[in-house]
């Protein structure tokens, strides 16, 4: 099981959902089969970044299997989760 980390705007996106508590859930199965949700993201050249799709939303997450480690670096709609940040 990999222990889950949340960037601090990424969670405040979470929570602000009507079914936030459906996206926790999924994280949660995600930490303990992390590739039955998550699907490779193309457009970045590090092989450890994939996407999760919940709905019209996104997620970008980060997986270090060698830490144990999930990282979900952003969540937002489809429409801005993917644009550049300078965060």
């Amino acid at each position: 099981m990999l222990s889950v980390h949340w960037h601090p705007r990424a969670f405040r996106n979470v929570r602000r959902l009507q079914d936030a508590h459906h996206v926790i859930h999924l994280v949660g199965e995600i930490a303990n089969d992390p590739f039955s949700h998550l699907h490779h993201f193309e457009h970045v050249p590090h092989d450890h970044v994939y996407k999760l799709r919940v709905g019209h939303y996104r997620a970008v997450v980060n997986v270090d299997l060698n830490k144990n480690e999930l990282w979900i670096q952003r969540f937002d709609h489809r429409k801005r989760v993917y644009k550049a940040r300078n965060n």
